[in-house]
């Protein structure tokens, strides 16, 4: 067995003197070299075994482990005697059974040996140590999420519940639209936080990947209850106190994962009533290599530096630098991203946010003006998870920029109610970077009977052309309502912009 190359290589050379092992024309060092090889083997085997230990899951899977490496330690040995009984050949069975050559040695006397025996006991007690304190660290450091990612990525699916009963403030209830999507986006761990000696995932803002200013607060993913969930303390399933403490609004299959990215699939999600299979995305925010970055960008200190020149952005590189100018067919609208005074991209959800800044007639973008726009309105389209909205913000171009800034920067799909009834229109559900090549709709009739967006009529032909397209050769002026540097950051801009996230909060 291999654990016995330890005890049997410090026994020999604590009971072997150098003069019987010269006595017989043999070299003590090769001797000495001999017994520190299988010492080093027999380490080897521990380190192998204490990684078993602490990379189980369950005790059971540990023992059958266990019992894998012991069956691989004897394999060498099992070998070695079916060759001895002649099943591998007589060539092979006289090379087993001839004898190099056997002596036996006198035994030290215990003065000659105290030395090397009191070393042989420190080497069992350094190995106690050192495995225990191994063990020690190793637990110390899950507990504290050393081995966990800092943040992860989620992505949820299309589902809706018309009627989330919402907390709007201490005291008062309210009935909402929650679209599941409006909290995809990062989550962070915060600091040593655990719940049930699992991490805690914070949602973060959705603009800088920092936390939120009150009264914001961000949603959770934890464990609670034997699985993990995804909560908010606002968001009820009712006004019952009879809540659980989880109150959750998606929970995992029963399990005992450490990790959330190793949690099963086949999450449950509330939507009024229970239903299974929800689809939930988790991924690492993090990287290890390049790799992980797409191929475009560098992984320096687990995150992501995306090189400018690659065309793409993104906490892993992975969406493409969007159009600075995009042009619809049908009404002839021009749209420019909004940029802050230094001509950096405002942005929701890692997009870009554009503007209406030309067209025919403003108001013949909403189907002979059904929505009352006026000129002093802001026409946007923003980005709200896995959807492209378009928003009409009532005399927004009177708003000074300084509070739509504020207001940007604060931004959340679900509580500043993405789609209302100033919504004018809505994408498919897309991951691209921009609103290129996507179908759009107007949002037409409302009410119960047709659906959480409502009526939505197609503002493309045919069906899959997408409503935009890139319009970068467009010389524009910013409209009434923006900042002159609108101009000049569009006029610098090239066929591409570049949407440098080195403002967003990293773990």
């Amino acid at each position: 067995m291999m654990e016995e190359e330890i005890p049997t290589s410090s026994y020999l050379l604590r009971m072997i003197p150098r003069s019987a092992v010269e006595g017989l024309g043999l070299s003590y060092g090769k001797f000495v070299f001999s017994a520190t090889m299988r010492l080093f083997i027999g380490y080897l085997f521990l380190i192998n075994v204490f990684l078993t230990v602490v990379q189980s899951d369950r005790v059971l899977d540990m023992f059958y482990d266990m019992l894998a490496l012991n069956f691989v330690a004897v394999v060498d040995d099992i070998a070695f005697q079916l060759a001895k009984v002649d099943v591998m050949g007589k060539h092979i069975r006289n090379a087993t059974s001839s004898t190099y050559f056997h002596i036996e040695f006198q035994k030290r006397p215990f003065f000659f040996r105290r030395k090397m025996t009191i070393f042989t006991k420190l080497i069992y007690v350094f190995n106690l140590v050192l495995f225990l304190g191994g063990v020690l660290a190793i637990g110390v450091m899950q507990r504290d999420g050393y081995f966990q990612c800092k943040s992860v990525t989620v992505t949820f699916g299309e589902d809706i519940w018309e009627k989330a009963f919402v907390e709007i403030s201490p005291g008062q209830y309210d009935h909402m639209v929650l679209v599941y999507s409006y909290f995809n986006g990062v989550y962070m761990q915060e600091g040593k936080e655990r719940h049930e000696g699992r991490p805690v995932y914070r949602e973060v803002n959705k603009y800088m990947n920092g936390p939120w200013k009150h009264p914001k607060v961000g949603a959770e993913i934890r464990y609670c209850d034997g699985a993990w969930v995804f909560t908010h303390p606002n968001i009820m399933k009712s006004n019952s106190s009879e809540e659980s403490d989880c109150n959750w609004l998606l929970r995992s299959p029963d399990t005992d994962a450490y990790n959330l990215l190793e949690a099963p699939g086949g999450w449950s999600i509330w939507v009024g009533v229970i239903m299974d299979d929800a689809s939930i995305k988790t991924t690492c925010s993090g990287c290890n290599t390049d790799t992980d970055c797409n191929l475009h960008g560098q992984c320096i200190d687990g995150n992501c530096n995306c090189r400018s020149n690659a065309g793409y952005y993104g906490l892993q590189c992975e969406l493409e630098d969007p159009c600075p100018v995009i042009a619809g067919d049908l009404f002839n609208d021009v749209w420019s991203i909004i940029y802050h005074e230094d001509c950096e991209p405002v942005q929701e959800y890692g997009r870009p946010v554009y503007a209406l800044i030309q067209s025919d007639d403003v108001r013949n973008v909403t189907e002979a003006n059904m929505y009352n726009v006026s000129q002093d309105d802001l026409i946007t389209l923003v980005f709200s998870g896995s959807r492209w909205f378009v928003h009409n913000i009532r005399s927004g171009k009177n708003v000074s920029f300084e509070d739509r800034e504020k207001f940007a920067k604060e931004y959340h799909a679900f509580w500043d109610r993405a789609y209302y009834n100033g919504t004018m229109g809505v994408s498919d559900p897309t991951t691209k970077s921009y609103p290129v090549g996507v179908d759009f709709y107007h949002v037409g009739e409302r009410g119960p009977q047709y659906g959480p967006l409502g009526v939505l009529y197609p503002m493309q032909e045919p069906p899959g052309k997408g409503a935009f397209r890139c319009d970068n050769n467009r010389t524009i002026v910013a409209p009434e309502g923006f900042g002159s540097w609108m101009t000049s950051c569009h006029n610098q801009s090239e066929t591409r912009v570049h949407m440098d996230h080195s403002h967003w909060v990293t773990p």
